[in-house]
């Protein structure tokens, strides 16, 4: 919790605020969904498996395979990280970043 004030040093008139302030975590890699710092065919894999309903992920995986951020994870998403571990078109934007907070409304 942060309290700013205003009019000056604190006169009769100051006026203060308190608000508060959400954490920010590192930046996001978008394609790294398996998180071990790497883009790989693994993590095209498992956009691909989620996808399809053949495997589960939690909510920063879900962020970071949704690389053309349209809140789905699609073959798309698994088509685009495979052409950036190959060179042929590299993901725009490369990292991301989210709030603590929004992790628990993630549901795509």
């Amino acid at each position: 919790v942060v309290n700013a004030c205003t009019a000056g040093a604190l006169g009769a008139d100051a006026v203060i605020e308190t608000f508060a302030i959400t954490k920010i975590n590192e930046e996001l890699r978008l394609g790294d969904i398996n998180m071990d710092g790497n883009l790989t065919a693994a993590d095209a894999r498992i956009a691909l498996r989620y996808a399809v309903g053949m495997q589960p992920l939690e909510a920063l995986q879900k962020l970071a395979a949704d690389v053309d951020l349209n809140r789905k994870v699609t073959a798309a998403d698994a088509r685009m990280i495979l052409r950036a571990v190959v060179g042929l078109q590299p993901i725009d934007p490369e990292t991301i970043f989210y709030y603590e907070d929004d992790l628990a409304q993630i549901n795509f």
